[in-house]
């Protein structure tokens, strides 16, 4: 089930447990999506039961320097993700555009998470408490396919997205 959540400003912080989104506010075009202030101390179990309940948030939008997501579950962006903007999910994190910003799914520690994008070109990606980053040469040829990080054997990797993939990746 994907819930979508419209973005928009709000003068007052929202605080509403039933939909995991506790404050949306700034002015235009920006996001902050705050969870639990216990965000990242909370056991397996409870992520396991606030994701069930909400298992993916909908953006439709660019985020910006300065935009910040942080959600239990899933995070999906109908979207760019652009350098300064950053995402925290409790699970996977998938951008249709391009990701140049910072990504950590898997927040709760959870290693089995991912992140996929149609271009992957992070300042940072983390998933649970591994740690990567792009190269600095700003020569380098960037892919022109879509990508996926996950953890394999306690390292974390990138590779091409295929379709045949599709089914197989855990």
């Amino acid at each position: 089930m994907i819930r979508e959540h419209p973005v928009q400003a709000a003068e007052t912080p929202v605080r509403d447990k039933a939909e995991e989104v506790s404050a949306l506010r700034a002015g235009p075009d920006v996001v902050k999506i705050f969870a639990d202030p216990q965000f990242e101390r909370r056991s397996i179990r409870d992520w396991e039961d606030e994701a069930r309940r909400h298992p993916t948030l909908l953006i439709r939008k660019t985020l910006r320097s300065g935009q910040n997501v942080r959600y239990y579950g899933n995070v999906v962006i109908l979207g760019d993700v652009n350098p300064g903007a950053e995402i925290r999910a409790g699970g996977d994190i998938i951008v249709m555009g391009w990701l140049r910003g910072m990504a950590h799914a898997g927040a709760d520690g959870n290693d089995q998470a991912m992140v996929a994008a149609f271009r992957l070109n992070p300042t940072q990606i983390r998933i649970a408490h591994f740690i990567g980053r792009s190269p600095d040469a700003e020569d380098a040829t960037l892919p022109a396919f879509p990508e996926f990080a996950e953890v394999r054997d306690g390292q974390l990797i990138i590779e091409q997205w295929q379709h045949s993939m599709l089914g197989n990746i855990r």
